[in-house]
């Protein structure tokens, strides 16, 4: 922890802290001095932003898909970068940089007030570019008011070559278990609820790991080990928080609504009413199961002398069969007798 005079700020966990007023906020330095332009600086720029917590992954995100995208041009580390389109982008994030330089993030979890319960909610997206999650504590108060804050976040973005599906409900779904597991230590958590826009995924989540191909079967099968107690949830894209997060969009009006989430959080009518989606039956990578309807005309009694060597095994055979007709006709648990034998066909 360090601390200058005159300066209310103090360093803590890579993070400044204003113990006046109980903020924190990403310090991120001088780093506007980067002409020459080339992948090093891109690539120390955006590692300036130390965000151990995820309060500012709306932002870093867009730094990773940058730097996606001047591998895929296969410049050298010290090459002066000349395209004009991975310019315009990395000025664009140096300025959203410096813009949430001064943005700030309130400490406490929760207000100065008695809380009541305690709720965790936690939302995964994913788009053509990046995939994540984050999750938010919502506090419910004796005076019966709610305040959501975000925990954390985290963000990937997609690779280059393989195509991604169930590996963001699969890594958020133990994100959720971790933080789940941390926060009940000080805090009583009373419900956890996963959050996705996907109804294909939902749907993936909530059947049989058996009804699915193996790739398929494992990760969900995983997802249920991780997320036994929460329950999964559909909520529109529009209100889903981690949209932003995927698509890599910030501005200082989406701010407010990162850190504390969609207003449904606070707003249970409008809560109650989200989870209504209706489970795909045609789901990609489901087992399918062919069924083939055979209509013959065999007689078994046609052949029936050619199938025994002699004549007792035949009337063994025979007597057996005539005991079970019997059986399901007048439910008769007798043994079998000799004497019955002499009465086969």
């Amino acid at each position: 922890m360090e601390r200058t005079f005159n300066d209310p700020s103090t360093k803590i966990l890579g993070l400044q802290w204003n113990s006046t007023h109980d903020l924190l906020h990403i310090k991120t330095g001088n780093l506007f001095n980067t002409s020459p332009l080339t992948k090093r600086k891109i690539l120390s720029v955006i590692a300036s932003a130390f965000d151990p917590l995820g309060t500012v992954n709306i932002l870093t995100v867009f730094g990773k898909l940058l730097m996606q995208s001047v591998r895929k041009s296969q410049i050298g580390w010290d090459v002066h970068i000349s395209d004009i389109s991975i310019i315009t982008q990395f000025e664009k994030f140096l300025a959203s940089l410096a813009e949430i330089s001064q943005l700030h993030v309130p400490r406490q979890l929760t207000q100065s007030k008695v809380v009541s319960s305690c709720s965790l909610h936690r939302y995964c997206d994913a788009s053509q570019k990046a995939y994540g999650g984050c999750i938010y504590l919502v506090a419910i108060y004796s005076d019966g008011s709610k305040s959501p804050r975000l925990i954390s976040a985290k963000s990937r973005v997609n690779p280059i070559k393989t195509k991604l599906t169930l590996s963001k409900l699969e890594l958020w779904s133990t994100l959720a278990r971790r933080i789940f597991q941390l926060l009940s230590i000080s805090i009583q958590i009373h419900s956890v609820h996963l959050w996705s826009d996907s109804q294909v995924a939902l749907s993936w989540v909530k059947r049989s790991p058996d009804d699915f191909s193996p790739f398929i079967a494992r990760r969900v099968l995983t997802i249920h080990e991780n997320s036994k107690e929460f329950a999964w949830r559909y909520v529109k894209s529009h209100l889903n928080s981690d949209d932003l997060l995927s698509r890599g969009i910030f501005s200082s009006d989406t701010w407010l609504s990162w850190i504390e989430g969609p207003q449904f959080l606070v707003d249970q009518t409008e809560f109650g009413s989200l989870d209504s989606f209706k489970l795909i039956d045609d789901l990609p990578e489901r087992k399918k199961v062919n069924l083939a309807l055979v209509n013959s005309d065999f007689n078994i009694w046609d052949n029936v002398f050619s199938r025994f060597s002699d004549f007792n095994t035949l009337q063994r055979v025979l007597a057996q069969i005539f005991r079970f007709t019997m059986l399901v006709r007048k439910k008769s648990n007798n043994p079998l007798i000799c004497g019955k034998s002499q009465n086969c066909p």
